[in-house]
């Protein structure tokens, strides 16, 4: 037990909390249904471009109790932008709600990928209360291409508003299709038997069922012996091609009778 405190207190003197998204240290879109990724806006690589119409606002990070990490992008202006490398592994429609300030009902929000993996768009995000209350605005981003890329923000003419956070939730993404492939000896069934094609993320459940005089001996999945409760075993997601092999033997042996007779 020293030798395990002692490991994990070492690994969690080494963990450096986030200042950046970088290409090594990516922001990775969520991949299972229902599940939702934060994207904190101050992690962004900032690019400030100076025009005369910013005045004496530039682009910058600025604190405040409001957000959620305690920081928020501020001044993000005409041509300036922030941005986000990223993973996306799979393609489709993510739905994304920010949540910001501001004090122009002018103000928007505008996207883009560098190299078009992302489809552009802009919507509104404004308000007319001096910045004074925090607002959300929920739309929908395109994935065309999956793999690493970089989201950018750009300010538009009438600006951007102060921007807290991304919350990131697959709407209708391109899932790949995992087989399950059941085998079993004599002495029982199983259902579904052979293989089955099963949507990445979703549950399979297998029914076994022995024959009289017999009992289910042993279920490995994937080369490892599991445990079945009442004859059912259920894998909550599916993620990769999944072998499930179900042994049954008979609840007498031929030794367990010899030894009867002896």
């Amino acid at each position: 037990l020293g030798e395990a405190k002692t490991a994990i207190e070492t690994a969690l003197a080494a963990l450096v909390e986030r200042e950046q998204y970088t290409t090594e240290d990516p922001f990775y879109f969520p991949n299972e249904k229902g599940v939702s990724v934060t994207l904190e806006a101050e992690f962004a690589q900032l690019h400030n471009v100076e025009l005369a119409s910013d005045g004496q606002w530039a682009l910058c990070v600025a604190e405040a109790d409001w957000a959620s990490h305690g920081e928020f992008i501020n001044c993000l202006n005409q041509q300036d932008t922030i941005s986000f490398p990223y993973v996306a592994d799979r393609t489709g429609t993510y739905t994304v709600t920010a949540t910001y300030r501001s004090g122009d009902t002018n103000n928007s929000l505008a996207w883009s990928e560098v190299d078009g993996k992302i489809t552009s768009g802009t919507v509104s995000a404004g308000a007319g209360d001096s910045a004074t209350a925090t607002h959300t605005v929920t739309f929908d981003i395109e994935v065309t291409e999956a793999g690493a890329g970089t989201l950018v923000f750009t300010g538009p003419a009438k600006k951007s508003p102060q921007l807290d956070k991304l919350v990131i939730t697959p709407k209708n993404i391109d899932y790949q299709t995992c087989n399950v492939t059941v085998t079993a000896n004599e002495g029982g069934t199983v259902s579904p038997a052979g293989t089955t094609a099963v949507t990445e993320g979703e549950s399979f459940t297998l029914t076994i069922t022995p024959d009289a005089y017999y009992h289910v001996e042993s279920v490995v999945v994937n080369g490892e012996t599991v445990t079945v409760t009442d004859n059912t075993y259920t894998l909550d997601s599916v993620t990769s091609e999944t072998t499930i092999e179900v042994t049954f033997a008979p609840d007498v042996t031929r030794d367990d009778l010899q030894a009867l007779v002896d």
